[in-house]
């Protein structure tokens, strides 16, 4: 199935609303050959995708603080205990409290997430190139159009990005322990749109169905 094809909306649950499934669509449709033909309808919209609404266990794509993470001294090349905040890429099911694997456990993965903020004054200390090209930069990650990176908005003021080429594992187990104060020890969860948004956008990042490459050669 090629992105922007009706058929689309079947991939779906049936809980979502149209306008959910249409925003969705015009969000696949900018990665499309056809996307300077077939134009999305209306401005694309990416903004009001957060909740703060939390329940008492983790979802994928939920934002969690206080991760133990393998940061990278690229002054040393050495790795050094830090923590982030992070953004959960495993399935709901499998990192469940209620899911006892005593084979094959499975951990959680997650992606880094830093404040955009900190994020562009990085780039500014490197003064490798213009600030026209930084501010369309900018522009290009918040419409998602940067595939190794996920834009996320608060509602609120706050902007955050999600690094997915820097992905790394948690222990599941250590994970839960943070139920005790899921309140305090989560960031915020998406909505419906914000989620399937995260899934689409995790997809064209590790798979671009088709990649357009002939293997038999």
């Amino acid at each position: 199935m090629k992105f922007g094809e009706d058929n689309f909306e079947l991939l779906l649950p049936k809980y979502l609303t149209s306008e959910h499934k249409t925003r969705l669509k015009d969000f696949l449709l900018q990665f499309t050959i056809q996307r300077d033909i077939e134009k999305p309808s209306g401005e694309l919209d990416y903004s009001n995708f957060v909740t703060k609404q939390l329940c008492d266990y983790f979802k994928q794509s939920d934002l969690v603080f206080q991760i133990r993470y393998p940061h990278l001294n690229e002054e040393n090349f050495e790795f050094e205990k830090y923590y982030t905040t992070a953004i959960i890429l495993s399935n709901t099911c499998d990192i469940s409290n209620e899911n006892a694997h005593t084979l094959n456990k499975k951990q959680c993965i997650l992606a880094p997430i830093i404040e955009l903020d900190t994020y562009v004054e990085t780039l500014k200390k490197m003064k490798s190139f213009s600030n026209d090209r930084l501010s369309s930069f900018l522009s290009e990650l918040k419409l998602q159009r940067i595939t190794n990176i996920f834009y996320i908005s608060d509602n609120g003021g706050q902007e955050y990005i999600a690094l997915l080429d820097k992905i790394f594992w948690f222990p599941t187990e250590e994970l839960n322990s943070y139920l005790e104060d899921i309140k305090d020890n989560k960031l915020f969860s998406l909505t419906h749109f914000g989620y399937y948004l995260f899934l689409l956008k995790l997809t064209f990042h590790f798979s671009r169905f088709p990649e357009s490459l002939d293997r038999a050669v």
